[in-house]
């Protein structure tokens, strides 16, 4: 069907809508106004011809309610509501025809008043009626109105001036009545056009939303895919790179080892920062709301950044607060380190203060510093991908314009409000708005504070990974840490290795996509089944959604995101140690 036809369908499916609206209404008065006359008229009207064009004119009436039956027993939009509109066209034609034989009905010839009474309210129920039954359809109004002036028409040929007169007005009030009732129906059909603009419009810009949704999640999809197939090499160059970090080397050649390490760690960043946005696109992240203290939390963020605010200088306060939230530990830090990211670097009157105190709204917990702030004009701007107001020359020491995105986002999931109050010049102090929850109301710490690893030596660790390079890396920097190793490519061969092991691992190890059938988990499963072990288990993995399944932690299962940091994953193992008890 062409787009003309679909608006012609749509303004007849209107227009319908509107007659019909009126139309028990319209038949109902119509009638009572023409008993009302024949009534009135009843002592000079002949009764069987009054009685027959009253009969008429309700015949009339039954027939267009019995459209409104038909009507309402289709959709709206049907195509059989076309014969609906011709009948009730072919019925404006009987009546006008109907209300053009009152004059000579009702009217009594010898009395030519009576007579133009007659003519006038005839003229005055009929046009009345049609302003409710047909003066949305225009072709029924044209065909309706001609029969009803046909009387006065006449009347312009009558010998008598008096009928002459009346005539002439009756045809200039038919006229205006008839232009009325074409600019109220232009009107009409204009509104109707507009609306189906707007509907078109609307339908469009859905469509485009859509699209453009469906866009941006394949494209979040895409980058989850294909950062699989990346991490794999990262993972290699991050392992070789800190086990070269850890020779003993010329300085020179250490010198460069500690900028690349150093590089890497940028690309590391960067990396991690376009993961959490993809993640967030993707709907990966799921909240886990919990009541929790504020002060661990605090304290684990002033361990973090002492040493980084003391390298350059900067005064970090970091307030005690007895204070506590109901909001997701791990995703609230990661908004908490972002901004006080941001306020590092540009904390250039060298303060940054960390603080949280109660508001109409829950817990307002504030990041300050004393930079060189945020003109207001810019002040949104700040929150969107790679923005850096002071920062044209892209320099990464600076950082790469996600921090904020990614804080507001998180904010934005977890449902809390983040704000930003700053003038140029004096600092600014980014609040993130989260609800109060009673204290003691936790059933755990959120998470515990960070401790320097132990030391790893005779620590038995199994590692199964079927990438050689990244095994290879892996299991040198594990061997530098003075740990014990058995490596291998595959599950058949490892789990060969560890039933002639004179001693059963400390800790597994394991890729979750492998070559073979099986993924991790199901061999850190079997491997403990067989082996009758329930050591901790470390599933590395590049799929974002790994991190949310409960069933890993149930099960013991830790999962580490691609590429894994030395530091990281030491830091991991030095916690497995403290936790192993023998079998």
């Amino acid at each position: 069907m062409s787009a003309d036809s679909k608006r012609l369908d749509l303004r007849a499916s209107e227009q319908l809508r509107s007659v019909v609206e009126n139309l028990v209404a319209t038949v109902a008065a119509t009638a009572f106004a023409s008993s009302t006359l024949l009534y009135l008229l009843r002592a000079t009207v002949a009764e069987p011809v009054g009685i027959i064009w009253l009969v008429l004119l309700n015949c009339v009436g039954v027939a267009r309610l019995s459209m409104l039956w038909l009507y309402r027993s289709h959709t709206p939009d049907d195509p059989r509501n076309r014969t609906v509109m011709n009948m009730l066209t072919a019925c404006a034609l009987v009546s006008g025809l109907i209300w053009s034989a009152s004059v000579w009905a009702l009217g009594a010839p010898e009395q030519y008043h009576l007579q133009v009474v007659v003519m006038f309210a005839c003229l005055a129920i009929a046009t009345g009626g049609a302003f409710g039954t047909v003066a949305s359809l225009r072709t029924a109004y044209s065909i309706f109105i001609p029969p009803v002036l046909a009387p006065f028409a006449f009347s312009l040929f009558h010998d008598d001036r008096y009928y002459r007169i009346v005539g002439v007005m009756s045809l200039v009030y038919g006229l205006i009545l008839a232009r009325m009732i074409y600019m109220l129906n232009s009107q009409f059909r204009y509104q109707i056009s507009v609306r189906e603009e707007n509907q078109s419009l609307l339908g469009e810009l859905r469509r485009r939303t859509v699209e453009a949704e469906t866009a941006n999640e394949a494209k979040s999809r895409f980058l989850i895919a294909a950062s699989h197939d990346l991490r794999q090499p990262m993972q290699a160059i991050v392992l070789r790179a800190r086990a070269l970090s850890d020779l003993e080397l010329p300085p020179e050649a250490k010198t460069s080892a500690v900028r690349l390490d150093d590089a890497i760690a940028t690309m590391l960043d960067l990396f991690d920062r376009l993961l959490d946005v993809s993640q967030l696109e993707a709907h990966a992240i799921v909240p886990q709301v919990t009541p929790f203290a504020l002060q661990p939390l605090f304290a684990r963020l002033e361990e973090s950044y002492r040493d980084l605010a003391w390298q350059d200088a900067i005064e970090l306060k970091v307030e005690a607060s007895e204070l506590w939230v109901s909001s997701d530990a791990l995703m609230l830090e990661r908004i908490l380190r972002q901004l006080l990211d941001n306020a590092l670097r540009h904390a250039i009157r060298r303060s940054v203060a960390l603080s949280a105190h109660r508001v109409d709204a829950g817990i307002a917990i504030e990041v300050r510093d004393t930079g060189p702030g945020i003109p207001r004009d810019k002040q949104e701007d700040i929150f969107k991908e790679f923005v850096q107001l002071n920062n044209p020359q892209r320099d990464r020491r600076m950082g790469l314009g996600l921090g904020l995105a990614i804080a507001d986002r998180l904010a934005r999931l977890l449902g809390h409000r983040l704000q930003v109050e700053s003038e140029v010049g004096q600092g600014a102090a980014f609040r993130v708005i989260v609800p109060a929850a009673k204290a003691g109301t936790a059933a755990r710490p959120a998470l515990p504070p960070d401790k320097d690893p132990a030391a790893l030596q005779g620590l038995l660790v199994a590692v199964l990974d079927d990438t050689p390079d990244v095994l290879e890396a892996l299991g040198t920097m594990l061997r530098r840490w003075r740990c014990e190793t058995i490596v291998a490519t595959n599950s058949e061969v490892l789990t060969n290795a560890l039933r002639g092991s004179s001693r059963k691992p400390d800790v597994l190890i394991c890729d979750y996509r492998l070559a073979e059938s099986c993924t991790g988990i199901e061999v850190i499963l079997a491997l403990r089944n067989e082996l009758g072990i329930n050591c901790p288990a470390l599933l590395i993995t590049g799929d974002v959604a790994m991190q949310q399944d409960k069933e890993l932690s149930v099960t013991g299962i830790t999962v580490m995101q691609k590429p894994v940091r030395a530091a990281q994953l030491r830091s991991t193992l030095a916690t497995f140690r403290q936790r192993s008890q023998p079998d």
